[in-house]
């Protein structure tokens, strides 16, 4: 699902997956005002993806019913991040890192302490509303404290049914 929406699954951590959605340079990306010159931030397919999956793990449930459903919590966070092969001589491995991806793992975290399916960062925010205008409006938003951050970040986050009702054709 995420490669069909233009990811890239970056790993497996836990119960968890970390996904990278690379954003190509653009020649007009004026009417988007992203913060990135030359870069297209494309967060609506960012988004469907995390509709799917959601959609997906629905039908799970249903099928394999377990004591407790499957529950997703789905944290995105947009800007630059350093995305190659770390590591030494025995132990290597691609990635992403930086802030960006530390705060999406962060608002990750959030998604639990404000019972939504879906929190997202102020800059994906921005980039969102650019792309759905007034339908970015289903998401309501907090200042939260951040692990390892001295400052609230300011959370915008709803849950999937309002999410697939907004990006629904």
């Amino acid at each position: 699902i995420i490669q069909q929406y233009g990811g890239t699954v970056d790993k497996y951590i836990g119960d968890a997956i970390m996904a990278v959605w690379f954003h190509v340079p653009q020649a007009n990306t004026a009417s988007l005002g992203t913060e990135v010159p030359g870069i297209h931030l494309d967060v609506k397919s960012v988004l469907q993806a995390i509709a799917k999956l959601f959609q997906m793990t629905e039908q799970l449930n249903g099928e394999f019913p377990l004591p407790s459903p499957i529950r997703l919590g789905a944290g995105v966070n947009t800007g630059s991040a350093i995305v190659r092969q770390v590591g030494n001589n025995t132990r290597q491995e691609y990635t992403a890192l930086g802030d960006t991806v530390n705060l999406a793992f962060r608002i990750e975290s959030a998604t639990r302490t404000l019972n939504a399916d879906l929190a997202i960062s102020q800059d994906t925010y921005t980039c969102l509303a650019k792309q759905l205008g007034q339908a970015a409006a289903c998401f309501s938003h907090q200042a939260v404290e951040m692990k390892g951050y001295a400052h609230r970040h300011q959370v915008y986050y709803c849950d999937v049914r309002s999410l697939q009702a907004v990006l629904s054709p």
